[in-house]
């Protein structure tokens, strides 16, 4: 629902702000030619080359019709570059650049002839980059509408609407104000420029709403990232951090309080940067740690010669082992946490079992040789009663 609102939000908005543009400067031809004043008698003015009126100086009426084509050009070029022209249609921008540029280029008013040249390569640049408009404005406004959704899923899948929905609650309703405003241009009559102040109110919401969440999203971000480093404790491993990680936090919740998003959302950034290093030196110490005694618990399985008496139960031991190196280095810290913790007691039963079985193999050994000690002994005993017997 939020989707396509802002979706036709925009494309209202945005097309009636197009139209208003395109109308707000003149054409030549709507332009109104002040009556000029009876010329005096003057020395240059007998000596007006006859013939051709191109090759005549022009008059303040051609002079006021060129400055009216740059200054649209001007405009058009500017709303064509607003809507990101370069982006959506680049061979067309050029087009338009380089018949910009040959105006600027090529400006004359020594004659009639060459204000008329220089106007025709003005308005020729202004429509061009009127017509590239137009053809962006619908994929401008749909993508536009599609940032400011993201923008709102983002923040919610943050978890802004546990952490503060009163905030996100007021960013909502910056939507709901811009519609109205929509709403109350679409309804004005009064004819010309009617309802343009209402749309352009109505831009200004939809954009400080989406400010307004992106806000909302680092900020989320960086809170979550506090509770996950107190939870494990890592905020008094690194204190210095964390409290200039809850100094950015604080400024951005004053900032965006005050109705300065750009900025809470520069600090919320700062504070997430912040808590990111508090908790990957955290997870650092933490697994230097698991990591030791994983070692130490695997030379106690080599020395119990485990990778040879039981195999399997070391194999196993080893690849989680193996495994929390490679995820250590893929900056992984969960991942490797999880594997040391794992490999540490499976290293330990393998040491375990393959003494067991070491002890076991001993026991045999030695009742093996009692047995062929007293076999030795029964056969010793039985040739002396034998001998005996002969005699």
């Amino acid at each position: 629902m939020k989707r396509k609102l802002f979706r036709d939000l925009f494309a209202g908005i945005f097309g009636f702000l197009l139209l208003i543009s395109c109308k707000s400067t003149p054409s030549p031809a709507q332009t109104p030619t002040p009556e000029p004043a009876p010329p005096a008698p003057s020395q240059s003015a007998a000596v007006q080359p006859a013939g051709d009126p191109d090759l005549a100086a022009p008059d303040q009426a051609a002079l006021d019709r060129l400055r009216t084509a740059r200054s649209r050009a001007e405009t058009s070029r500017k709303q064509a570059l607003d809507i990101d022209g370069p982006g959506y249609f680049p061979p067309d921008w050029k087009a338009a650049e380089d018949q910009y540029t040959a105006a600027k280029d090529d400006t004359k008013e020594n004659t009639l002839g060459d204000v008329k040249k220089t106007l025709a390569l003005y308005e020729a640049a202004a429509g061009t980059y009127d017509d590239l408009a137009r053809r962006c404005l619908p994929l401008y406004y749909r993508d536009l509408s599609e940032s400011l959704v993201q923008a709102r899923d983002e923040a919610i899948d943050a978890g802004i609407e546990d952490i503060s929905p009163n905030r996100l609650e007021a960013a909502d309703q910056l939507i709901d104000k811009a519609l109205a405003l929509y709403k109350a241009g679409e309804s004005a009559t009064t004819g010309g420029n009617a309802g343009a102040e209402n749309y352009y109110a109505a831009a200004e919401a939809a954009f400080d709403a989406r400010d307004r969440y992106h806000a909302l999203s680092r900020g989320a971000q960086a809170y979550r990232l506090r509770e996950e480093i107190q939870e494990r404790g890592f905020d008094k491993k690194e204190a210095g951090n964390f409290r200039l990680g809850d100094e950015s936090l604080k400024q951005a919740l004053a900032a965006y309080d005050g109705g300065d998003a750009p900025t809470a959302e520069g600090a919320a950034e700062d504070a997430r940067f912040q808590y990111t290093m508090v908790l990957n030196e955290g997870w650092r110490s933490s697994i230097a740690s698991l990591k030791a005694s994983a070692e130490a618990e695997r030379r106690k399985a080599l020395a119990a010669k485990a990778d040879v008496a039981v195999k399997k139960d070391f194999g196993d031991a080893d690849a989680s082992y193996t495994r929390g190196i490679a995820a250590f280095e893929g900056d992984d810290f969960t991942g490797s946490a999880e594997s040391f913790s794992r490999s540490i007691p499976l290293f330990i039963a393998a040491a375990k079992n393959a003494e067991a079985k070491r002890a076991a193999a001993e026991k045999d050994i030695r009742t093996a040789v009692t047995r062929v000690g007293e076999s030795e002994e029964t056969a010793r005993e039985a040739g002396i009663l034998l001998q005996e017997r002969a005699q």
